[in-house]
């Protein structure tokens, strides 16, 4: 029997379901944990279960195209930098 990746790994990429979230609508604290779940169980009730980030990052902006797009290559190279790949 095959079974699909664990705990929301990308079969081929090893990758984790991740948010990136722009603004900081509160002080980085104690209180960001709480928020972070509260973010996750939003999402859980939403969408499918195994869709869920299983992190989240606020940052102050998005990259963005000249159009306006998010440009998810730079987030990715972001990631990539802070994890030592």
């Amino acid at each position: 029997m095959v079974y699909g990746p664990a705990q929301g790994e990308d079969l081929f990429l090893s990758q984790l379901i991740r948010a990136v979230l722009a603004g900081r609508p509160f002080a980085m604290t104690a209180g960001e944990k709480y928020r972070v779940k509260e973010l996750q169980d939003y999402v859980k009730k939403v969408t499918a279960p195994y869709k869920y980030p299983r992190e989240i990052e606020f940052v102050d902006i998005l990259p963005k195209t000249v159009s306006g797009k998010i440009r998810r290559v730079q987030l990715r190279e972001m990631e990539w930098a802070r994890k030592g790949k």
